[in-house]
């Protein structure tokens, strides 16, 4: 029985010994790149820079804050230098429902000041939202109401997510 067991233990031995040379050699150098590779690679950066620079600086997530800092609404706005500024809304004070989000009817831009028009309940009272760039380059204005009633706002852009 001794025996069996000090066999047992060489023959365990013996099989482990590969594995821990295996474990300690280093990996192997990645095969080399074809050039049929490295073409794709060199035209898809490409295409991601050429899309990156087609875009305006409004492009993005931007949050509406009221005057003592709350959140009212979310917008994203897609602003690329060849098509009209176009955009979606989401007001944050309502619970995410159909009628809480839909698309921005009317965004003008003209320089430095940038309006915004959207139907939040139906087709007939629309909130108006008008902004400025200020000195240091924030944007400050005022949100107009569905009932006529005016509140000083600015626009900050939204911070991404963070990654993985």
């Amino acid at each position: 029985m001794l025996l069996k067991r000090r066999l047992l233990g060489l023959a365990l031995g013996f099989w482990a010994l590969p594995m821990a040379v295996m474990a300690q050699a280093p990996a192997p150098p990645p095969p080399p790149v074809s050039l049929n590779d490295q073409a794709l690679d060199a035209k898809i950066l490409a295409d991601q820079r050429a899309a990156q620079a087609a875009k305006g600086p409004l492009d993005g997530a931007w949050r509406l804050k009221g005057a003592d800092g709350s959140s009212l609404y979310v917008f994203l706005l897609s602003d690329t230098r060849d098509d009209p500024l176009e955009g979606a809304w989401r007001d944050l004070r309502r619970s995410l429902t159909v009628t809480s989000s839909g698309f921005i009817s009317e965004i003008h831009r003209d320089l430095e000041v940038l309006t915004l028009r959207f139907f939040p309940r139906d087709e007939t009272h629309s909130i108006l939202v008008w902004l400025q760039v200020d000195d240091q380059g924030q944007w400050r204005g005022s949100l107009t109401d569905e009932a006529g009633r005016k509140q000083p706002v600015s626009l900050v852009r939204e911070q991404a997510a963070p990654g993985p």
